[in-house]
């Protein structure tokens, strides 16, 4: 699912206010493991192992200091 997210809206270069209109408020943020993350959207278990996850997977956005976007990608903890 998001797969179809990331290729349906461009996330770099929105403003906050628009991120959280479409995917709500963050579930993290500035935290650990990703403290250098403004936004942290927790996905689900890492789905790369077919024998169960060990891990979950996030999305994270890093903003300038306007708000806007400037990086944003999935990663594991």
């Amino acid at each position: 699912m998001v797969v179809d997210l990331l290729k349906r809206y461009q996330l770099v270069g929105m403003q906050r206010a628009n991120v959280v209109a479409l995917l709500g408020e963050p579930d993290l943020s500035r935290t650990e493991p990703f403290p250098d993350w403004d936004m942290i959207y927790w996905l689900g278990p890492d789905a790369r192992w077919p024998m169960g996850a060990l891990d979950r997977m996030w999305l994270v956005l890093k903003l300038d200091s306007t708000g806007k976007v400037i990086q944003c990608q999935t990663t594991y903890d």
